[in-house]
C-alpha cells in the first residue's frame, strides 16, 4: 500500500513538473512572438515615414532639375524679384488686426 501511495506521489510529481516545464516554455515562446509583432508593427511605420521621405526627396529632385526650386529659394529665403515685378510681403499679426500692414516692393522702375 505504501510503495503505491508512494508511486501516485511520484507520478504527480513528474506530471507537475512537465507541466510546469511546459508552461514556462510557452509562455516564453509567447512573450517571443509579441516583441516580433511590436518590432514588426514598428519596422512597418518606418518604412511607410522612409517611403514618405523618399517620395518627398524625388519631389525636390525633379523641382531641382526644372529651376524651379532655385527661384523659389532665390525669391523666398533672399528676398529678390525679378526686373518690373512687384512683390507683396504679409507680415503675421496678432488676430488678423487691420494694423497688419502690408509690405510693397518694385524693382527696375
Amino acid at each position: 500500500m505504501k510503495k503505491v501511495l508512494l508511486r501516485r506521489w511520484i507520478l504527480y510529481a513528474v506530471i507537475i513538473l512537465v507541466l510546469s516545464m511546459t508552461s514556462i516554455s510557452i509562455v516564453k515562446e509567447v512573450r517571443k512572438i509579441v516583441l516580433f509583432k511590436r518590432r514588426a508593427s514598428f519596422l512597418r511605420e518606418k518604412i511607410a515615414e522612409l517611403e514618405l521621405e523618399n517620395k518627398n526627396l524625388k519631389e525636390k529632385i525633379r523641382l531641382a532639375k526644372s529651376g524651379f526650386l532655385l527661384e523659389k529659394i532665390i525669391r523666398e529665403e533672399y528676398k529678390m524679384a525679378r526686373p518690373n515685378e512687384i512683390v507683396v510681403y504679409f507680415r503675421k499679426g496678432k488676430g488678423g488686426k487691420k494694423e497688419d500692414a502690408l509690405k510693397f516692393r518694385e524693382r527696375g522702375r
